[in-house]
């Protein structure tokens, strides 16, 4: 069974877009995300140009998620492919 990379790189940078979303916004209302305190939040966001705990934030997190999550979905999916493929 292969994984199809498109599909799976899609869904990846959706869900991972979410989470960058859900994260700030959280943020943004002083509350903990999955593990993410504001502190930890803050410190992530450090990382990424635009990204904060404000509606406009939430945005960019989306769009950061969404390209993060799609490249390293691809590749995911890519490599178990392969690796399904040659070591059978």
């Amino acid at each position: 069974m292969d994984f199809n990379v498109k599909s799976f790189a899609f869904t990846s940078g959706i869900l991972c877009g979410a989470y960058f979303f859900f994260a700030a916004i959280f943020a943004m209302q002083k509350i903990a995300f999955f593990g993410f305190s504001n502190q930890m939040f803050e410190l992530f966001a450090t990382g990424y140009p635009g990204l904060a705990a404000t509606f406009i934030g939430a945005i960019v997190g989306f769009i950061y998620g969404l390209i993060y999550g799609g490249i390293f979905g691809a590749i995911f999916a890519w490599l178990y492919n392969f690796c399904s493929k040659k070591c059978k």
